[in-house]
């Protein structure tokens, strides 16, 4: 329920009752249902037996899942997968939507905020928590803004407010934070003005920015966030009333579409205000909950405003703060539907659909740099939809222990979840730590998780992390859409030889499969269309037999190795592909989306 009035032009401000507020409340900042009940994880067997606990690490150093029932704890290794138990209560605020999401192959996927790239490494902080990882450029595929999303500015404030932007009045000052929790820009409550010109007009998009809400309301004080479009007669002004006369948020229009407003009361302490907008409408909420909506404003934003004022006979400021951090500011685009793809190159993708090709020399939080025919062009990430990296067959560092596939929240629920696959490192009620051949360790919120499937126990080497299309045609569902022949070759070292038996193991698509329904089973039991696998000179094997469908979706295969054919040191594994017996130039077009050799555990021998 809304309640409007209009005291007086051009100002159209909306208003709730206060006796309202207990009933249609939204934004709770907390207040999330404590958990007496069930663990908040649910563990299934590989018999199919499920049970509710949680993960836990033991005394002896262990990862085990302890059952609620009072049973022992059970080995993860014995385990098929752990996941959220679906009817538990949130575990907090849900997390912000990242702006940045790095593909690292074979569906595995991290969001963050992007620190660097440089020659060898990508930089990234993830998540709300701001953990920093290093991941190795030639084990990343891709880096993209969010879908239809990209980045005017972000502003952490971190050094000072850049005066090619920024204006700041009397009373507005960058400052430190007294508890170490970083700078923020600041207001004082007595009065005070800061405008950001946005460095490029916003048609439709986003703009979001943590504030502090008070705990008690003081008379005659206020601050407010103007949102400034351009339109055909002047400025139209979205205001936001964050403070502090009122127990509850307002918006205010003026000179541009009305907005209705849904109540909101938000408990003391930190919240985060996003905005909406497009031709079609403008929706305003604040941690997720919808605090108004309306029509679309009549022209771009160009820019924001933050204003503090005060009434003569307004209450005392002490202990009030106006202040802002984190601002963002992003527009929408159509994302390009058809994209050509030069795994032999570094990639810009622009948001016209526009692609540049070269050598990616640096890339920051603001702009990219690439050399193209040996001229340096810097872009800002306005301009950007994503980057493609140079797909180089870098075999990744040897990780072992219990083989982990982890999903976890991304922020943004119309996107995929992020997903890395490693071994456990360790767990705590705060972090799974998770080890990566590309990325080191990686650690994943424990409130954030999805899924852990746990795949097996052993040593990984990742030979090969990016996608590869064997075969002779041009293929719109693989990837690459152009083939890279009908041989490959890929060459890696061995410091160190395990003494157990090994398996290659490939994650495949298309692969024509050697079953009685098959398509060219009888060419492929004839010894035809066959892709053939060696290591080392000796064929010891092919894709074909070891696939049971129509493998239309990626399928991961274990091809044993006979004993001896890995040596310590250099060593060559080698693919190619027979035609049929009628058509001897036909090829299987199929894609690898990566290979890597495994080392399992003898499962007498798990914990």
């Amino acid at each position: 329920m809304t309640i409007r009035f209009s005291p007086s032009p051009p100002t159209r401000r909306l208003v709730v009752a206060i006796a309202l507020l207990a009933s249609l409340s939204r934004g709770e900042a907390s207040g999330f249902p404590q958990d007496d009940g069930p663990g908040p994880e649910v563990a299934e067997r590989p018999d199919g037996r499920r049970l509710t606990g949680r993960l836990v690490s033991r005394d002896d150093g262990q990862i085990a899942f302890e059952p609620d029932s009072g049973d022992a704890p059970l080995p993860i290794d014995r385990l098929f997968r752990v996941e959220r138990r679906p009817e538990a209560p949130p575990p907090g605020p849900a997390p912000n939507p990242q702006p940045f999401i790095l593909e690292l192959g074979a569906n595995q996927r991290l969001s963050g905020q992007l620190l660097t790239i440089d020659e060898t490494t990508i930089r990234l902080s993830l998540g709300d928590r701001g953990d920093e990882v290093a991941v190795n450029r030639l084990g990343a595929s891709a880096l993209r803004q969010r879908p239809g999303e990209a980045r005017v500015l972000a502003e952490g404030f971190e050094q000072n407010a850049d005066p090619d932007h920024w204006t700041l009045r009397p009373g507005a000052e960058v400052r430190l934070l007294p508890d170490g929790g970083g700078h923020v820009l600041s207001l004082d409550p007595e009065g005070a003005e800061a405008r950001l010109r946005l460095p490029a007009r916003i048609d439709s998009g986003r703009v979001e920015l943590d504030f502090p809400w008070a705990a008690s309301p003081v008379p005659g004080r206020r601050w407010v966030v103007d949102l400034i479009f351009d339109g055909p007669n002047g400025e139209e002004i979205t205001r936001v009333v964050l403070g502090w006369a009122d127990p509850f948020p307002s918006v205010e229009s003026r000179g541009g579409p009305e907005i209705l407003v849904q109540p909101l009361t938000l408990e003391a302490g930190t919240h985060r205000l996003s905005a909406r907008f497009g031709p079609e409408r403008t929706l305003l909420a604040i941690d997720g909950d919808e605090l108004g909506r309306g029509k679309g404003p009549n022209g771009p934003l160009v820019a924001l405003r933050l204003l503090s004022e005060a009434s003569r006979d307004a209450g005392p400021a002490a202990g009030l703060s106006a202040e802002v951090d984190n601002v963002l500011a992003v527009r929408f685009f159509s994302p390009a539907t058809s994209v050509e793809v030069d795994p032999d190159q570094d990639e810009v993708r622009l948001v016209s659909g526009d692609q540049l090709w070269g050598e990616l020399v640096s890339a920051g939080p603001d702009s990219v740099t690439l050399l193209a025919l040996d001229r340096p062009i810097s872009l800002p990430w306005s301009q950007i939809a994503g980057l493609s990296f140079r797909r180089a067959p870098q075999p990744g560092e040897p990780v072992s222990g219990t083989i982990i596939r982890v999903e976890w929240a991304s922020g943004d629920p119309d996107s995929l979840p992020d997903r890395i696959e490693g071994t456990l490192a360790g767990l705590d009620d705060a972090s799974i730590r998770v080890a990566t051949p590309y990325g080191g360790i990686i650690p994943i919120p424990r409130n954030l998780l999805r899924r852990l499937e746990v795949l097996g126990r052993g040593r990984v080497l990742v030979i090969d992390p990016h996608p590869r299309h064997l075969g002779d045609q041009p293929m719109p569902e693989l990837d690459p859409v152009m083939p890279d022949g009908d041989r490959l070759e890929r060459r890696f070292r061995l410091d160190d030889l395990p003494r157990r038996p090994a398996e290659l193991v490939i994650d495949a698509v298309q692969v024509e499969g050697d079953f009685d329904s098959g398509r060219f089973v009888e060419e492929l039991r004839n010894g035809f269309l066959r892709t053939r696998v060696a290591l080392n000179g000796e064929r010891f094997d092919d894709l074909n037999r070891h696939v049971r469908d129509a493998n239309r979706s990626p399928t991961r295969l274990r091809l044993p190795l006979p004993d001896g054919l890995l040596r310590p040191g250099d060593n060559t594994l080698e693919f190619d592909q027979l035609g049929l017996e009628q058509e001897p130039e036909y090829r299987d077009d199929l894609g690898l989306l990566r290979i890597a050799l495994e080392w399992p555990d003898d499962p007498a021998a798990w914990p």
